[in-house]
């Protein structure tokens, strides 16, 4: 906050009017002609309106980190909260949740192992805001800063969407068989490579001094998309018994798919587990995948074809969802059509891959870097706009 500036405090239900969407996921058309807001990280279509105007969208599960600004004709899921009839700037209000949203949620406690938002969140939601005048100076700074960062943005993802298509070319190649020159492949169901698929535990995690006490537990952060592998660097423990040990114990090659998020396209990533990696179990939103005979399918043979087009097609197409969060089961997994050579080619192959893609792989993880940091950039504008250092 600005000193000397006067400075309003006000709670949510005080300063704009908040209901909830009343349709259902099937209400959603691809054809419609307005916007329907669900606990997704985009929006759908649908065929009707409910609310119209300067509003604020706040999804009430799924990621709850999420808030949406729309001016216009809308609909709404029966789970996602509108806030209309704003009193102060909307945008001002928009940018306000954006910064303080997430944190605000994270540090409530809630009664199940979904985090949901409830209408309480609002109601104990506290903002300060000056006058109108100093709400519009403040919003055309922040987007100012956000334009140049955008532009920024944009460049990178426009670089990482012309790997994604050399990357995917690549493996197209390669499960063809025409990498390695090795003919046509024969295409079997996973079902007939793999134990069936085990879900994780649903036990609270949490972070823990008396480490020797307690279990890792890698969870959906630990899986890192971009090299295949768990990321140790962020775990959780917990206490298990040996029966749970037995059931949720990993081995080299398992491999570990996130199975429930509220993005499509994290639904199905996947990392192969190492031998550093054994002495963890997984958490509930991980599906384990372990390979009955490593001679017939190669572990890395399988992670790398489970980030190909052809399988991140059909997982998002079976797991996505208007509500906001996907899901991919163990019958639909086991489904994924495999293209099968003999082991001595699967390993060719995975070696003509990872030749080809070596450099593919560091630049994409510049680019990535380079995203988060914009991420942090943005919450960084924010935070000192807010703060009145920007002005």
């Amino acid at each position: 906050m600005v000193k000397n500036m006067k400075y309003t405090k006000a709670k949510l239900p005080d300063i704009c009017t908040i209901k909830t969407g009343k349709h259902d996921a099937n209400h959603a058309n691809k054809e419609g002609k307005y916007r329907f807001y669900t606990c997704s990280n985009q929006y759908s279509m649908c065929d009707t309106y409910s609310f119209t105007g300067e509003s604020v969208i706040v999804p009430g599960n799924g990621d709850i980190g999420l808030v949406f600004y729309y001016d216009g004709e809308f609909d709404a899921y029966q789970r996602t909260y509108v806030l209309s009839d704003i009193k102060i700037l909307p945008k001002y209000l928009f940018y306000h949740l954006q910064l303080y949203w997430r944190n605000f949620n994270d540090q409530k406690k809630f009664g199940s192992t979904v985090k949901y938002v409830r209408m309480s969140n609002f109601t104990n939601y506290e903002i300060s805001y000056p006058s109108i005048e100093e709400q519009q100076r403040i919003v055309a700074k922040i987007e100012e800063l956000f334009s140049d960062l955008d532009n920024a943005v944009e460049t990178l993802n426009a670089t990482k969407a012309q790997l994604k298509v050399y990357k995917q070319a690549v493996l197209k190649n390669a499960f063809d068989g025409k990498l390695t020159n090795n003919g046509d492949p024969e295409i079997k169901e996973l079902a007939s490579f793999i134990e069936h698929p085990r879900y994780g535990t649903s036990k609270k995690c949490d972070y823990q001094n008396d480490i020797e006490a307690y279990t890792e537990v890698y969870r959906i952060p630990n899986i890192d998309a971009s090299t295949g592998t768990l990321d140790r660097s962020d775990l959780k423990y917990a206490k298990f018994d040996e029966n749970e040990i037995e059931k949720l114990s990993l081995k080299y090659g398992d491999i570990l798919i996130i199975r429930s998020n509220g993005s499509p396209s994290i639904v199905g990533t996947a990392a192969m587990v190492r031998e550093q990696d054994v002495s963890g179990l997984f958490a509930g939103y991980l599906i384990r995948i372990r390979i009955s005979d490593h001679e017939k399918l190669s572990p890395k043979y399988l992670l790398r074809y489970l980030s190909s087009y052809d399988v991140r097609r059909y997982i998002e197409n079976v797991s996505k969802s208007t509500s906001g969060v996907n899901n991919v089961n163990a019958q639909e997994i086991k489904k994924i059509k495999v293209p099968y050579f003999k082991k001595e080619i699967q390993d060719q192959i995975i070696y003509a891959i990872d030749s080809r893609l070596s450099a593919y792989e560091n630049i994409e993880k510049t680019v990535n870097d380079a995203l988060q940091q914009a991420s942090a950039m943005r919450q960084s504008i924010l935070k000192q706009a807010f703060e009145g250092r920007l002005l």
